[in-house]
């Protein structure tokens, strides 16, 4: 049955990547003819879908933003290319358009340093007990007002992703996202996307490739920054390695043999054999001051 449902599931998927696949197609078919008003149609209606990833949204709002450069639409080109530069930092367009047709993104690209890209950041709990009804805190990002919700993707141990409900956002800020009861206490995988008001994913941090973890009882910390990229993730540990060091680093020796009161001790003894007159001295020798040194006790 569990096989069944799993088929059916990559089917539907399949109909679905094939479906935006199609409309991709005809949309830039319709930019190479010319046609921009309507590319710039089959984009909207494109947009509304709830099953798109950021790269199919890159590609479309990329037609967008042409076709509004090439009718002259300067402003709301520069705005759309504000808001795929927002989703994909990195993207460049290739050499071979036009300069007249690239200044609206050239002007976009100058612009988006200030505003910044779409970021979740997030802070792995320092210590947790169990995995069941916790609640993580994220902090969002969205310079331009495209992110609707937030949806965290977990699984525990080797099993399949699964996707939380989209908890709405107002805007940026704090928010939070609470995982379901009776996890166990296996390793917890999990990420976050960014969601926009159609419902599809416009922002995933870090992603399926390199999730954050927790494992219950453990300690440790994770930062998430604007690239996706994690810092100073691992166990803290919280107590004393127990291996006798002190805090410069060196072995914890103790007080030299000659300063120790068996050594005076002893001394004392073979003075008190010996009669009086005796003097008792403590040589050195090695050239090096601070170098290891050789002692001789001189009995005389």
């Amino acid at each position: 049955m569990r096989r069944l449902i799993s088929m059916l599931i990559c089917l539907s998927m399949m109909a679905s990547g094939l479906a935006w696949g199609q409309d991709l197609e005809k949309i830039e078919t319709l930019y190479d003819d010319m046609d921009f008003e309507e590319a710039r149609k089959a984009v909207d209606t494109l947009l509304k879908r709830d099953d798109l990833q950021p790269e199919q949204v890159v590609r479309a709002m990329r037609i967008k933003g042409l076709s509004l450069s090439a009718d002259g639409m300067n402003e709301e080109s520069i705005e759309t290319f504000n808001r795929l530069l927002a989703i994909q930092p990195d993207f460049k367009l290739s050499a071979d358009i036009s300069p007249k047709l690239a200044a609206p993104f050239y002007q976009a690209l100058a612009m988006a340093q200030s505003f910044g890209p779409i970021s979740i950041e997030h802070a792995s709990p320092e210590r947790v007990a169990k995995l069941d009804g916790l609640e993580l805190s994220v902090e969002l990002k969205d310079p331009h007002g495209m992110i609707a919700g937030l949806r965290l993707v977990y699984r525990v141990g080797t099993s399949a992703w699964i996707k939380t409900a989209p908890v709405t956002v107002a805007g940026p800020g704090p928010a939070k996202l609470k995982l379901p009861g009776s996890l166990g206490k296996d390793v917890l995988s999990y990420y976050f996307e960014a969601i926009s008001p159609s419902g599809s994913v416009l922002h995933r941090s870090p992603g399926p490739d390199a999730p954050l973890s927790i494992k219950p009882g453990d300690a440790s910390i994770a930062l998430v920054d604007a690239d996706g990229k994690t810092e100073g993730s691992g166990a803290v540990d919280f107590g004393g390695s127990g291996d006798g060091l002190r805090d410069d680093g060196d072995q914890d020796k103790g007080a030299i043999w000659y300063e120790t009161w068996w050594f005076w001790t002893a001394v004392g003894v073979v003075v008190v054999g010996a009669g009086v007159g005796v003097g008792v001295g403590v040589g050195t020798s090695g050239g090096d001051p601070t170098g290891p040194q050789d002692y001789s006790i001189n009995i005389r």
